[in-house]
């Protein structure tokens, strides 16, 4: 699904986001590489955070629930961690648990899961091919 915004005979789409926040850039940008590489995510623009906090800045200011596809944030960051985000974003921002992904070098958090079951949860380091379809059944979920 695309939106589409039109103004005086301009039309503009609006594509759907998918949202990595990491603080580590090397993982960041390779969770980019590996979607963009697979044709299913050409249609979407990807938005890149180095931590929790940034992520919850851009939820303040110019961010909107209805072009979020997937939000994908590891847990252990700065100033506030995957899971502070993630609760953040599913109770004040509206984003559906099941576009959530955590990735962590620890456990998964079981306490989390249970509470969060809609939540993908994978370790690092992860098998590719298992992000790659974590990722599309998280956007799969978010009507994209």
């Amino acid at each position: 699904m695309i939106f589409c915004e039109v103004t005086y005979n301009k039309m503009t789409i609006i594509k759907p986001e998918i949202i990595i926040v990491d603080d580590e850039e090397a993982i960041r940008k390779l969770a980019r590489a590996v979607l963009e590489r697979d044709e299913s995510f050409k249609n979407f623009k990807f938005k890149e955070f180095a931590d929790g906090a940034q992520g919850h800045a851009y939820f303040n200011n110019g961010f909107n629930p209805t072009n979020l596809a997937a939000l994908i944030s590891d847990y252990t960051m700065p100033v506030m961690n995957g899971i502070e985000l993630i609760d953040y974003a599913c109770d004040e921002k509206s984003v559906p648990e099941n576009s959530c992904i955590l990735i962590s070098g620890n456990a998964c958090f079981p306490e989390f899961t249970e509470r969060r079951k809609g939540v993908l949860c994978l370790r690092k380091p992860f098998d590719l091919r298992e992000f790659r379809e974590g990722v599309k059944k998280s956007v799969s979920a978010s009507g994209y």
